[in-house]
């Protein structure tokens, strides 16, 4: 391991995920957030804009809430999982790292088995990619 990545370690945060298909509760710092699994997106349909993710504050324009963990008959959005996971680990991971000291983290993921049968086996893929596209440097998995 090079200078550059122990600094980089040094000031990268860890976050972890405790998975449920209801609810992540995230681990950052010492604090504890709960975050419940849906999104809320701008009923604008030029793009993806998200407006709230798992319980923040109601937005203020017209949007839809999507669950993210529930048959693709009750998600009636035209994105699909991975496009709205994306969204929404990206919403979390700013919600709970300050935005002025954010530097790639470092992402533990725990009880991945919960999320079988809405991700088929793919969910160490699936929430790697998300994790990545959200700004994580790396992840770790946890029974």
């Amino acid at each position: 391991m090079g200078i550059a990545e122990r600094i980089f370690r040094l000031f990268a945060n860890k976050i972890e995920v405790d998975l449920h298909p209801d609810k992540f509760t995230v681990r950052c710092n010492d604090k504890s957030f709960a975050f419940d699994t849906f999104i809320d997106l701008s009923t604008d349909n030029k793009r993806l804009k998200v407006l709230g993710a798992g319980g923040n504050p109601q937005p203020d324009e017209p949007y839809i809430r999507i669950p993210l963990f529930k048959s693709p008959v009750e998600n009636n959005s035209k994105y699909d999982l991975p496009e709205l996971l994306d969204a929404y680990m990206r919403h979390v991971f700013m919600s709970v790292v300050s935005r002025t000291a954010f530097v790639r983290p470092k992402v533990i993921f725990r009880n991945t088995h919960a999320l079988d049968q809405y991700l088929s086996g793919y969910q160490k893929v699936v929430l790697d990619r998300s994790a990545k596209m959200a700004g994580a440097h790396e992840c770790t998995f946890i029974p």
